[in-house]
C-alpha cells in the first residue's frame, strides 16, 4: 500500500495494481499420476473408515471475493498501473478483476 497526495495536501492510502497481459496457464492433471494424490488416508481393518477432520487437499482460498465501492484514484497508462483507494483482498501476485458497479454511479 502506498500514499497519494492531493493538491490540497490530503493524503489517501492507495493500492497499486499492475494491469499486465493476461497469460493463460494450464495445470497438468490428465495423465499425471503425481497431482494431489493423498497416499494412505485410513487405518487397516479396524475402524475401516477415514476419521472426520482428516487433513486432505482441497480448495482453500479458491473462492471469489467481491469488494464494492472501491474508487480508482488514478490510471497510469504508460506503466499499466491502477491506483485504487483502500486495500484489496488476496495475496501479492493474485488476480484482480476490475469492473463498474452494477448499482450505478456513486454520487
Amino acid at each position: 500500500m502506498t500514499q497519494l497526495f492531493a493538491d490540497d495536501g490530503t493524503v489517501t492510502p492507495v493500492t497499486v495494481v499492475e494491469a499486465g497481459p493476461c497469460v493463460v496457464t494450464q495445470l497438468r492433471t490428465h495423465g499425471s499420476m503425481n497431482y494431489r494424490r493423498p497416499g494412505a488416508i485410513g487405518c487397516s481393518a479396524y475402524p475401516a473408515r477415514v476419521f472426520k477432520g482428516k487433513r486432505m487437499g482441497g480448495h482453500y482460498g479458491a473462492k471469489r471475493k467481491t469488494m464494492k465501492n472501491l474508487e480508482v484514484m488514478r490510471v497510469d497508462g504508460a506503466r499499466n498501473l491502477l491506483l485504487i483507494k483502500g486495500s484489496l483482498p488476496g495475496h501479492n501476485g493474485s488476480f484482480v478483476q476490475v469492473q463498474t458497479a452494477r448499482t450505478g454511479v456513486k454520487k
